[in-house]
C-alpha cells in the first residue's frame, strides 16, 4: 500500500508537471537584448569607446540623483495623501513637482543619447539612425503586444471578475 501511494504521488506530479514544461522557460536572461551588438556594428575607435564610457558613467551618476529626487517627491505625495487636510491646490502642486522630476529624467536621457550621437562619425551616425528608426512612434514591433488576446474580453484579472 505504501509503495502504491508513493507511485501514485509521483505519477500525479509528473502528469501535473507536463503542461508547465510544455510552456517553455519564458523570458531568458541569456538572450541578447535590443542594441546588444550596437558597439560591434558601430565599429567604434578606442577613443570613442573611452569617451562614451565616461559619458555613461556621468549619466548614471546623474540618474541616481534624479531618481532620488523623484522618490522624494513620491514620498511627499504619499505623505500628502495620508494627510487629513488634503486640498486641491496642494495636491496639484505636488503633482506638478512629480511631473517636473520625471521630465528632468527624460531630458537627461535624451541629452545623454545625443551626447553619444555627437561622438560618432558620419557612417556611424547612419547606422545609429537606422537602428533607432526602428523604435519610432509605434515602438519596436518585435516587443509590441497586439490585440486583445484569446476570448471575448482578452487577458485580464482571471475568470470574469466583472460583468
Amino acid at each position: 500500500m505504501k509503495h502504491f501511494m508513493i507511485f501514485s504521488f509521483a505519477l500525479a506530479f509528473l502528469v501535473l508537471q507536463a503542461p508547465l514544461d510544455a510552456q517553455g522557460r519564458g523570458p531568458r536572461d541569456d538572450r541578447p537584448r535590443p542594441g546588444y551588438n550596437m558597439i560591434e556594428k558601430l565599429d567604434l575607435s578606442d577613443a570613442q569607446k573611452d569617451k562614451i564610457e565616461q559619458l555613461r558613467l556621468d549619466h548614471q551618476k546623474q540618474m541616481i540623483d534624479l531618481r532620488a529626487a523623484l522618490d522624494k517627491e513620491r514620498l511627499a505625495m504619499k505623505e500628502l495623501m495620508g494627510n487629513d487636510n488634503l486640498n486641491r491646490s496642494a495636491y496639484l502642486a505636488q503633482e506638478e513637482k512629480l511631473n517636473a522630476a520625471r521630465d528632468k529624467m527624460q531630458k537627461a536621457r535624451a541629452n545623454h543619447q545625443m551626447d553619444i550621437y555627437d561622438q560618432l562619425n558620419a557612417d556611424q551616425k547612419k547606422i545609429w539612425r537606422e537602428y533607432h528608426g526602428k523604435w519610432g512612434f509605434e515602438g519596436n514591433k518585435n516587443f509590441r503586444r497586439g490585440g486583445r488576446g484569446p476570448g471575448k474580453r482578452g487577458p485580464g484579472f482571471g475568470p470574469c471578475w466583472y460583468n
